[in-house]
Formats: structure tokens, C-alpha cells, sequence
């Protein structure tokens, strides 16, 4: 993972997140760039952090967290979320709301996945695995 661990601070974070009961579980559909780096909702929810600066690219339509140190990881979101390319900076929608744009810092909750990626993503996977969003939190101060 790309951030820094937050140890036990972050793990209680991730327990008070409001995250919505996920269920079904399914084959990714690609309808287009929009969607590209969006799975349907699982079971389950987070079980990790990470965080980085959003990135992404509109021709493939994948998703990427950046590090401090240029390193980069490629993510995908679970849930209702939409990707809007058309703006500037483009903005990911999670059920029709803002929830971040491009190019901003974000700390997420979600875990690991085998999975191939989004297919022409100029970030390649870690190993096969990514890493899948499914909240975003602001973790507590730091003494």
C-alpha cells in the first residue's frame, strides 16, 4: 500500500465509518471510460487503509493513488460510484454527489483483490492484485 500506516488510529477510524451494507457480488461490466474503474458492490467492506493523490486517465478509464515518492497503484471503486471525465479537474460522483476530483490527496478504506485491472491503464497492477475503494474517512489528529 502506498500510504503510510496509521496503526491503530486508522483501524478505529474504519470501524466508526458509516459504510453502507454492501451485497451481490458479480462480474465487472465495462460500459465505457465512465465506469471502467468500477465494480459492482460486494460483500464485506474495509479492511485496510491507504491513501494517496488521485489520478486517472480518461482514453482507459482506470484509477490510480500516487505516493508522496512518484509510486503509484492502481485502484478501482466498489459501489455506485461514476467517473465525469468532462470537467476539469474530471470528478469521481458516488450516487450522484461529489465525493473527490482528481488530483486530490485522499485517505480510503478497502482492501485487496486479484484482479487484472482496467485493460490499456498506463498504471499496470501490483503483482495482479489492486486495491479496491469502498470509503473515504478523514483520519483523527495525530498527538
Amino acid at each position: 500500500m502506498i500510504g503510510s500506516g496509521y496503526g491503530h488510529a486508522v483501524r478505529a477510524a474504519l470501524l466508526t465509518l458509516s459504510v453502507v451494507a454492501l451485497a451481490g457480488c458479480g462480474s465487472t461490466t465495462i460500459d465505457g471510460p465512465a465506469t471502467a474503474a468500477v465494480l459492482p458492490d460486494r460483500d464485506g467492506g474495509p479492511e485496510a487503509a491507504n491513501s494517496g493523490v488521485l489520478r486517472g486517465d480518461p482514453d482507459s478509464g482506470c484509477l490510480w493513488l500516487e505516493g508522496p515518492n512518484g509510486q503509484r497503484e492502481q485502484v478501482m471503486l466498489v459501489g455506485d460510484f461514476h467517473v465525469d471525465w468532462t470537467p476539469e479537474p474530471a470528478r469521481v460522483e458516488l450516487d450522484g454527489e461529489p465525493w473527490a476530483d482528481l488530483g486530490e490527496f485522499l485517505n480510503v478504506g478497502g482492501g485487496g483483490e486479484a484482479n487484472e485491472g482496467v485493460a490499456g491503464c498506463p498504471v499496470g497492477t501490483s503483482g495482479g492484485h489492486l486495491f479496491l475503494i469502498f470509503s473515504r474517512f478523514t483520519p483523527p489528529p495525530t498527538e
